[in-house]
């Protein structure tokens, strides 16, 4: 019985501390383009589309996967629009919108 609380309050815990994370990295306030070395970046090109789930998400379809960006200016926060990013992937990352893998924009560009 004890393990099985200690078990549940540890998962409770590091859940909280993945949603914190993506929270802090959705947030960041900052209108600019480019953000950090962008050497070790994988190119992605797709529409971003905002996802109604538990205050709102974003995603980027791509034409073979879907990712959760993360750091997304607020000059790009447009359903619908097509863009062109330099991103990293982030699976250290949890958040509970789940709309695929998670990544941290480090350079975006309209198409």
């Amino acid at each position: 019985m004890l393990r099985s609380f200690c078990t549940t309050a540890l998962a409770l815990l590091l859940l909280a501390a993945g949603l914190g994370a993506c929270d802090a990295l959705e947030s960041a306030p900052s209108d600019r383009v480019v953000v950090g070395d962008t050497t070790e970046t994988m190119k992605i090109v797709g529409t971003l589309q905002y996802v109604e789930v538990e205050g709102g998400c974003w995603s980027l379809r791509a034409d073979t996967a879907s990712y959760m960006p993360l750091g997304v200016p607020p000059s790009f926060r447009s359903d619908g629009i097509e863009v062109q990013v330099r991103a990293v992937r982030r699976p250290d990352v949890m958040c509970i919108c789940m709309t695929g893998t998670p990544i941290e924009v480090r350079s975006i560009n309209r198409r």
